[in-house]
């Protein structure tokens, strides 16, 4: 359950329904899947379809999460803000950000991630976390860790640049199970 108003001054609960996670992972499945398909990935204008689908996935999802009130994990709305960059890289021809994209690999969506997180971990009531807190300083402290753990995550995907597991599985799975740790711990009182 997460926090979407306040009632009489007390935290109403909204389920999500077993679709909300289909939903969120939609954006980055398009992607995933729709790169697969295009032909030298050394051009930058075969990188359209992937950026435009995944960025109209991304506007969907956020639109109705938006509208039924529902937080978004952090973490996915890094990767949409990541497709938003790739895609307004293409639509103002600017082919040395795609340049730039292509060369991070799976390091460029952790980072788009990071800086969301960190963002959130200042600027948002429920922090890069996604859940209230009512010890706020406990919450900003677990933002920042994570922050710190997406940085990680990004060196090590660059690191491992072209490595399916230590360069794309590895960072992104390390990144999302301790989000998802850290979620379940402050969450329980």
């Amino acid at each position: 359950m997460l926090v979407n108003e306040q009632n009489n001054g007390r935290l109403a609960p909204v389920e999500r329904s077993k679709y909300d996670s289909v939903l969120e992972f939609a954006p980055l499945s398009v992607f995933l899947l729709y790169s697969r398909l295009i032909g030298d990935p050394t051009i930058s204008e075969n990188w359209a379809g992937p950026y435009y689908s995944a960025s109209v996935f991304s506007f969907v999802a956020l639109c109705v999460f938006a509208l039924r009130k529902i937080e978004l994990n952090r973490c996915y709305l890094g990767i949409y803000f990541y497709f938003l960059i790739g895609s307004v890289g293409l639509l103002a021809n600017q082919a040395w950000l795609n340049s730039l994209l292509g060369v991070l690999d799976a390091a460029g969506m952790l980072a788009s991630i990071a800086f969301v997180g960190l963002v959130s971990a200042f600027f948002s009531a429920t922090g890069f976390i996604g859940v209230q807190s009512v010890d706020k300083v406990r919450l900003r402290w677990y933002s920042v860790l994570l922050v710190g753990i997406a940085i990680a995550a990004a060196i090590l995907a660059y690191m491992n640049k072209g490595a399916i597991i230590l360069g794309q599985l590895v960072p992104f799975i390390l990144l999302f199970t301790i989000h998802g740790f850290i979620k379940k711990h402050l969450s329980t009182p």
